[in-house]
């Protein structure tokens, strides 16, 4: 059975950010590990996908993945950034590293 076209999500690299689209009281009823990415990525400027990786304790794929599947839900709204985006990178590295 094919899927109904959902929004387009842009290709999501490990430093790419996610942010929540509805509040974490929204995703009640949903899986825990959904909870709380829409719990983590309601802060501040959003997440990285390696930090909410590194979090979950799961590969970058998996999470990929299950972040792909909140966008089409509308929970989150995932942000593909740029290669030379330096800042960012130091952001999801020190996120890494207190993770």
């Amino acid at each position: 059975m094919a899927r109904a076209a959902g929004p387009e999500v842009p290709q999501l690299a490990m430093h790419s950010i996610v942010q929540a689209r509805v509040p974490p009281t929204a995703a009640y009823g949903f899986p825990k590990e959904w909870q709380w990415v829409v719990a983590w990525t309601s802060r501040n400027a959003g997440m990285g996908v390696a930090e909410i990786a590194a979090r979950l304790g799961m590969e970058l794929t998996p999470t990929r993945r299950l972040l792909h599947e909140l966008h089409v839900r509308g929970l989150v709204v995932c942000h593909a950034a740029g290669n030379d985006d330096i800042a960012l990178l130091y952001r999801v590295k020190a996120g890494l590293e207190a993770s």
